[in-house]
C-alpha cells in the first residue's frame, strides 16, 4: 500500500473494520513511514474516545439528596472539631490557608474547564469519524448490491450457454443465417434450434455498440405477429443468447427471425427500431 491508500484506511484500522490482510498491509507500511504512523496514533486516540460519545444521565433525585445530607452532617462535625483545635491558631495563618485554597480552586477550575473543552473537541472528532464510517458502510452496501446483480447476470449467462450447448449437440439441430439489411453494418448471426429439445440459440458478431440503457432483443415472426425471444447484451461486438422455447410457450415453425435494439427493462410487443439482423425461414 502507498501513503494515500494507507491514510484512507487508517480510520477503519483504528475501529477494527479492516480485514486481516488489509490490517497487516497498514501495519507494514506505518512501520517504515513516520508520517503515516503519526496519523495512525491520532486515529487510535480518537477511537479510544468513542465511549465519551455516550450521553451522561442525571442521578435519581433521592440519591442526590442522600449524598448531600451525608456531606452536610460530615461537614458540621468536621467544622466543630476544627473550631476546637484551631481556636488558638493565628489569624495570618488562617488567611494564608484561605488564600492558598482560593488560588488552588481557581487553578483546578481552569484545568477542569480546559479538559472539558478538550473532551468536547474529541467528541466532535468521534462524531465525524462515526459519520465517515457510516458513509463507508453505505458505499459497501451499494457495492454488495452491485455484486449481487452481477452474480445474477453471470448465472443467467451460464444458463443461456448451457441451453446453447444443448441445442448445438441435438441430433435434429437446424440453422438459419441472419444478415443486416444495412450494408454499412457488418453484423451477422446464426440462429439454431432443436424441435426435439424445444430449445434455440443465437450467436452474433460485429454487433454495433449499445448506448446506455439499451439491450438487444430477439424476435420470432409468424403470420404478421411478433413473439419475444428475450433480451441480451454484447461484448466487443459478440452476442450470445439461449432460448428455452418450450418454457416460454413458443412453438414453431416461424417464418422469420430478427434482432432489434430496445430499452432495457421495457415491455415491448413489436420491434420499436429497425432490425439490426433479420432472416426468413425457408424450411
Amino acid at each position: 500500500m502507498g501513503c494515500e491508500e494507507v491514510r484512507e484506511a487508517l480510520d477503519a484500522y483504528a475501529l477494527g473494520a479492516l480485514t486481516p490482510e488489509e490490517a497487516r498491509a497498514v501495519e507494514e507500511h506505518v512501520a517504515g513511514c513516520s508520517d503515516c504512523r503519526k496519523l495512525l496514533d491520532e486515529a487510535n486516540h480518537v477511537a479510544s474516545l468513542l465511549p465519551f460519545g455516550v450521553p451522561l444521565w442525571n442521578p435519581n433525585p433521592q440519591v442526590r439528596q442522600r449524598i448531600l445530607s451525608s456531606a452536610e452532617h460530615w461537614a458540621e462535625a468536621r467544622q466543630a472539631t476544627l473550631r476546637s483545635r484551631l481556636a488558638k491558631a493565628a489569624l495570618p495563618i488562617a488567611a494564608s490557608l484561605l488564600l492558598a485554597f482560593a488560588i488552588g480552586s481557581l487553578i483546578w477550575s481552569y484545568s477542569l474547564q480546559s479538559r472539558v473543552n478538550d473532551l468536547d473537541d474529541d467528541v466532535g472528532g468521534v462524531q465525524r469519524q462515526v459519520q465517515f464510517v457510516g458513509s463507508r458502510q453505505a458505499e459497501i452496501s451499494t457495492s454488495l448490491v452491485s455484486m449481487d446483480q452481477q452474480f445474477e447476470d453471470y448465472n443467467s449467462l451460464l444458463g443461456e450457454q448451457s441451453t446453447i450447448f444443448t441445442t448445438l449437440t441435438a441430433p435434429d439441430v437446424r440453422t438459419v443465417q441472419l444478415w443486416s439489411k444495412n450494408q454499412d453494418v457488418k453484423a451477422k448471426g446464426a440462429y439454431f434450434y432443436s424441435p426435439q429439445n424445444g430449445t434455440g440459440g443465437l450467436t452474433c458478431t460485429n454487433l454495433p455498440s449499445l448506448a446506455e440503457g439499451k439491450v438487444y432483443h430477439l424476435w420470432f415472426f409468424h403470420e404478421g405477429k411478433a413473439y419475444s425471444g428475450g433480451s441480451f447484451y454484447s461484448w466487443n461486438g459478440v452476442g450470445l443468447h439461449g432460448v428455452d422455447l418450450a418454457q416460454q410457450g413458443l412453438h414453431g415453425p416461424f417464418s422469420g427471425y430478427g434482432v432489434s435494439i430496445e430499452d432495457k427493462g421495457a415491455t415491448v410487443l413489436w420491434p420499436t427500431s429497425e432490425l439490426v439482423l433479420y432472416a426468413e425461414n425457408s424450411r
